[in-house]
């Protein structure tokens, strides 16, 4: 895997390295091995993991979206409008 300015790592004692599947999940809210799933009878592969938390969104920012979302859905027309 190459290292570009979209590749999750870490900096350690040793230098930048990049982060397992499992520190990616924990630092986007899930809990680790969260991605870590069986397909064809073993656990997943990295590559594949890593491409599945590349294309999902951190719980938190999703958690503050719906909370935003229904804090407006509970405004009253009049104040949807002021606003």
């Amino acid at each position: 895997m190459a290292l570009d300015d979209r590749t999750p790592t870490i900096l350690d004692r040793y230098g930048p390295r990049i982060a397992t599947p499992s520190e990616w999940e924990r630092s986007m809210g899930f809990p680790a091995g969260y991605t870590a799933v069986p397909h064809r009878g073993k656990t997943m592969a990295d590559g594949p993991r890593y491409k599945v938390l590349g294309n999902s969104m951190d719980v938190r920012v999703m958690r503050w979206i719906g909370e935003r979302i229904a804090a407006v859905d509970a405004m009253s027309l009049e104040q949807r409008d002021a606003a």
